[in-house]
C-alpha cells in the first residue's frame, strides 16, 4: 500500500473511532410518544422511563453499529479496492449502504441481548407456560424470514454458473451469510420472548409486552432488509459472471436492494414511531 493510501485510510480510522467514541442518542421523548400511543400505554412514569430506556438503547447501539459499519466500508473500499460504492459493483465491503446496514442490524442484536437480561434483581413474574415467540412474531414476518435465507441459499448454487473463481465464493458466502443472519434473528427473538418478567405491574408488564414485540419485530424486519440486499449481491456477481457488465441484465439485482432499504426503514420505523402512530395490540 502506498505511504498516501495507508496515511488517508489510518486518518479515517481515527477520525471515525473519534465520532463513535463521542456519539450520543438524543432524548427520545418524541418517539416515546410515539410508542406509548402506538401501543396504547398509560401515562404512569414508570411506564415512560422504561419506554425511554429501551429506545434510547436500542437506538444508541444500532446508530453506533451503522457508524462502525460505514467506517469499515471506507477503510476497506480504499484499502482493498481503492474505491466506494452506494450500490452494486466490486464488493459489498466496499459498499456504504450494505456495510452500514450490516452494522445497524448488528447493533440490533447487541441491543436486544441487553434486554434479555432483568436490570434489577427484585421480584419478576414468570407464566406457568413458556412464551413462543410466535406470540410477538406474526407467522407473515417468521415466513419472510424464512423465505429469505431460502431464496439465498438456492442461489448460492450460482456458484456452479460461469465466471471467476471469486465470483462463485462470493456468491456461496453471501448465501452463508445471510443464513447466519437470520438464524441469529430467529434464535434472539426466541430469548427475547422467553426472559423472565422484569416488571410487576399492570402497566408495567403492559410496557414490558409492548417492547418484546417491537424487538422481535425490529430485528425480524432488519434481518429480512440485510438479506434481501445481500440476494441482491449475489444476483450481481451471477449476472457478472454470466453475461458480463455492459447489458441491462445490471439491473436484475436492483429491485433487492431497494426492497431491502424499504423493509429495514419499516424496522426503523419502529424505533422512531415520530408522529401519529397506527396502534397495535398488545399481546395478552
Amino acid at each position: 500500500m502506498a505511504p498516501l493510501l495507508l496515511l488517508v485510510v489510518t486518518g479515517l480510522l481515527v477520525v471515525g473511532l473519534v465520532a463513535f467514541l463521542g456519539l450520543r442518542v438524543a432524548p427520545a421523548d418524541r418517539a416515546a410518544n410515539g410508542f406509548i400511543e402506538r401501543y396504547g400505554l398509560g401515562p404512569d412514569i414508570d411506564v415512560r422511563r422504561a419506554v425511554l430506556r429501551f429506545l434510547g438503547r436500542t437506538r444508541d447501539y444500532a446508530r453506533r453499529g451503522m457508524v462502525l459499519g460505514v467506517l469499515s466500508a471506507i477503510v476497506l473500499g480504499i484499502a482493498w479496492y481503492q474505491t466506494l460504492l452506494l450500490g452494486f459493483g466490486v464488493s459489498p465491503l466496499a459498499d456504504l449502504l450494505t456495510m452500514g446496514l450490516g452494522g445497524w442490524f448488528v447493533g440490533l442484536l447487541l441491543s436486544a441481548r441487553y434486554w434479555h437480561r432483568p436490570s434489577t434483581s427484585g421480584v419478576r413474574t414468570a407464566p406457568l407456560t413458556p412464551r413462543d415467540p410466535d406470540r410477538y412474531r406474526s407467522a407473515a414476518l417468521a415466513r419472510g424470514m424464512v423465505a429469505v435465507a431460502v431464496a439465498c441459499a438456492v442461489v448460492g448454487l450460482g456458484a456452479l454458473l460461469p465466471g471467476t473463481a471469486v465470483d462463485r465464493a462470493a456468491i456461496v458466502g453471501l448465501g452463508l451469510v445471510v443464513v447466519v443472519t437470520v438464524v441469529s434473528a430467529w434464535r434472539t427473538q426466541a430469548r427475547i420472548a422467553r426472559r423472565p418478567q422484569p416488571f410487576v405491574t399492570g402497566e408495567l408488564l403492559a410496557a414490558d409486552e409492548a417492547i418484546r414485540s417491537t424487538s422481535v419485530v425490529v430485528i425480524g424486519l432488519a434481518a429480512m432488509g440485510l438479506g434481501l440486499v445481500m440476494f441482491g449481491w449475489q444476483v450481481s456477481f451471477a449476472v457478472r459472471g454470466s453475461v458480463g457488465d455492459v447489458t441491462w441484465w445490471g439491473f436484475l439485482p436492483v429491485p433487492a436492494l431497494v426492497a431491502g432499504l424499504l423493509v429495514a426503514a419499516r424496522a426503523r420505523r419502529r424505533i422512531h414511531p415520530w408522529g401519529p402512530a397506527v396502534r397495535d395490540a398488545v399481546p395478552a
